[in-house]
């Protein structure tokens, strides 16, 4: 009985084990362009598009280029290799996922932030549903 216990202890450990090398390596860490450049794997960075520059898809390389804006206001270009998503010129904020190749950032997943359906909006037009008018009692009708 013994001997049971202990090789179920050791299959669990070593599950556990595997359990943490696989979540290790998938896990990415969220930074700025500048510490993007010195990491060695991928990782998210969150920012903003650059309005004032172009993004432009190539359709014969199939890649969508563009630049984007950390918090910091540290630019770089970056290249995705897919289509522009839908949406992506109302997006707040854009969350990227990739790593640094040369000067530009390789996305290889892209996430939009847009502004959310529940912002404080007018919900109703200029004087509707403002108390009526009540008459004065002094003044005759």
């Amino acid at each position: 009985m013994k001997t049971r216990n202990l090789l179920l202890l050791v299959a669990l450990a070593a599950f556990v084990a595997v359990l943490l090398l696989s979540l290790g390596s998938s896990v990415s860490q969220y930074t700025d362009f500048a510490s993007a450049r010195k990491a060695q794997g991928e990782v998210h960075v969150v920012a903003t598009w650059v309005r004032r520059t172009e993004a432009a898809y190539d359709p014969a390389r199939d890649e969508f280029r563009f630049y984007l804006a950390d918090s910091l206001g540290t630019e770089t270009p970056c290249v995705y290799p897919d289509p522009k998503p839908a949406s992506f010129e109302t997006a707040e904020r854009v969350l990227v996922q990739g790593k640094y190749q040369g000067d530009a950032f390789q996305v290889s997943k892209i996430q939009l932030k847009c502004p959310s359906k529940y912002q404080e909006t007018e919900l109703a037009p200029e004087g509707y549903g403002t108390p009526a008018a009540t008459p004065n009692p002094t003044q005759p009708s």
